[in-house]
């Protein structure tokens, strides 16, 4: 992948756990490009797959499945991506606290994805702060 020739902001992906219409409204009222996972997988479709696609697009994946990084598929499958993927790891945000975050965070994960060093996984905070997660064994 190559973020010299990838569109300016990338593509977010929009993973099932983290969708809903509010964020959705709230993404197309800001203008910010994105695809939702259902437009693409099915609802039961590996995360892995995702990931790959992700990584191979050069996309940013967002996700509120914290647990992604404590499982060891995923975890050995983001290892062997070019993948951005940004978490949410508070669960109890609601769909409309869930959209307004990930608006404020933007500008600092776009600022983030420009660092060609892949994979990296960070966690978005309620407060809309990002912070690496580790993606050692």
């Amino acid at each position: 992948m190559n973020t010299a020739s990838q569109p300016d902001p990338p593509l977010l992906f929009i993973d099932r756990d983290a969708w809903s219409n509010a964020l959705g409204d709230a993404l197309t009222a800001n203008s910010v490009p994105f695809v939702a996972h259902k437009q693409l997988f099915d609802s039961d479709s590996p995360d892995g797959e995702w990931i790959a696609r992700v990584s191979d697009e050069g996309w940013i994946g967002i996700t509120r499945d914290k647990n992604i990084r404590r499982k060891p598929n995923e975890i050995a499958q983001i290892r062997a991506s070019r993948a951005m993927i940004c978490v949410f790891t508070s669960g109890n945000l609601s769909a409309a606290a869930t959209a307004s975050t990930l608006i404020t965070a933007l500008p600092r994960i776009y600022e983030l994805w420009r660092n060609p060093i892949r994979p990296v996984l960070y966690s978005i905070h309620q407060n809309a702060t990002l912070a690496m997660l580790s993606l050692a064994e």
